[in-house]
C-alpha cells in the first residue's frame, strides 16, 4: 500500500492466458463483464457501459444479504487494448471511510501484452479514505480477477 495525499492506493498485478483485446473487452463490454464482475457471491444485477473518453458506467450488484450496491463512475481516459482509467463512485456500502456518502476513486488498468495468448493487467485504484476501505477492495478486486481468470480460460477451451 502506498499512500498519496492522505489516501490509501492498492495495486494488484495478475497475468492473464489471453491477448490484449480480448481483456480489454471484459472490462468494456457490459454482457462480457456481468459474467465475472464483483466479489464472491454477488451478482451483478445491471452493467452499463459506455466506454469512451467522457462515457459513463453503471454497475449494480447484488450482496449475498441481497442488499445493492451501486457502482459507477466516468472514463477518463480510453485506449484501447493498453490503458484504461476511470472514477469509481460507490453508492449503498460501508467501506470504511464511504459509508453512508459517495466517495469518488480513481481505477487505472494497464493491459500489457507479452505474446499473443499472455497479458498483463495491471490495476491501480487510488485515493481509497481508509484502511478498511483498502482491504474491502482488495478483496472485491482479487475476487475479481479471479473470476475473469475462470472466464477467460473457458472462452479459450
Amino acid at each position: 500500500m502506498s499512500a498519496q495525499r492522505g489516501y490509501a492506493a492498492l495495486k494488484l498485478q495478475r497475468e492473464f492466458r489471453t491477448d490484449g483485446k480480448t481483456l480489454f473487452e471484459a472490462w468494456t463490454q457490459s454482457t462480457m463483464l456481468s459474467r465475472w464482475f464483483g466479489p464472491q457471491e454477488h451478482d451483478v444485477l445491471t452493467a452499463s457501459i459506455n466506454a469512451v473518453q467522457g462515457g459513463q458506467y453503471k454497475i449494480v450488484l447484488r450482496s449475498p444479504e441481497g442488499g445493492e450496491i451501486s457502482h459507477f463512475g466516468e472514463y477518463v481516459v480510453v485506449d484501447p487494448h493498453v490503458h484504461l482509467v476511470f472514477t469509481w463512485v460507490l453508492a449503498n456500502q460501508d467501506c470504511g471511510g464511504c459509508a453512508d456518502q459517495d466517495t469518488s476513486t480513481l481505477v487505472t488498468l494497464r493491459f500489457e501484452q507479452l505474446d499473443s495468448k499472455l497479458t498483463r493487467l495491471t490495476l491501480l485504484h487510488e485515493k481509497l479514505p481508509d484502511q478498511k476501505a483498502y482491504e474491502r477492495h482488495k478483496f472485491g478486486w482479487s475476487s475479481s480477477l479471479d473470476s475473469l481468470e475462470d472466464i477467460l480460460q473457458s472462452i479459450s477451451q
